[in-house]
């Protein structure tokens, strides 16, 4: 159900609404897991205007999980992408971290919160942005990615966490949002599944300020 007019959240898997007062929270942690995806595609996400992920969620589990992404609408393009990748490629991504070094690619505290950002969308590549926040798990936190001209940066409970410089690229898709999973195919642990919950979700197609999050 919709807190706000907008697109509405189509419900797969084992995703449930759990009531909560005159509202409710995306209930994520049953077996099998679940996820939430728009029922439409947002333009103008990835222009020079930036764009803005906002939500508050909570991890039941240490494992790697994806928390929320944008995904490009339409047919899976076929050129130049990993033969084993089924899904439709992400342009922004918002995930947590497993512990320190269990994925040596990656460098960043236990249990940290990971943006990434590729244009155009794709499977590998992009800019990361890790927080300097850890073990942000059995706990509710408020997560902002804001993806803008200069650079992708993180934001946990308020607070600047962590940021990366980069060049931006424009380009002219659509995406749709997906919430709890890195794709909606089947239950396999490469779709690293968000053991938790999600509430309050806000996407803007402009980057928040340092004051607007802290506001939030």
């Amino acid at each position: 159900p919709n807190e706000v007019a907008g697109s509405a959240l189509e419900l797969g898997g084992r995703a449930t609404i759990k009531a909560n007062q005159d509202a409710g929270v995306l209930l994520l942690n049953l077996a099998g897991g679940g996820y939430a995806v728009s029922t439409e595609a947002f333009a103008d996400l990835n222009s020079d205007r930036g764009s803005s992920l906002e939500l508050w969620a909570i991890s039941d589990s240490v494992e790697w999980q994806t928390l929320a992404g944008l995904v490009l609408d339409g047919p899976r393009p076929t050129l130049l992408y990993p033969s084993h990748a089924r899904h439709n490629p992400h342009m922004l991504m918002l995930e947590r971290a497993g512990v320190a070094g269990s994925n040596w690619n990656h460098i960043h505290p236990n249990f940290a919160m990971r943006s990434v950002h590729r244009s155009p969308a794709g499977y590998t590549g992009g800019v990361n942005a890790y927080s300097e926040a850890d073990y942000l798990i059995h706990a509710w936190h408020h997560f902002v990615v804001v993806n803008r001209a200069d650079g992708l940066l993180i934001y946990v409970d308020g607070e600047l966490s962590g940021e990366t410089q980069s060049a931006f690229n424009i380009d002219p898709e659509n995406y749709k949002l997906l919430l709890g999973r890195l794709h909606t195919l089947g239950t396999s642990a490469d779709a690293r599944p968000w053991r938790g919950a999600i509430d309050e979700v806000s996407l803007y197609d402009r980057a928040l300020s340092d004051e607007e999050v802290r506001r939030h």
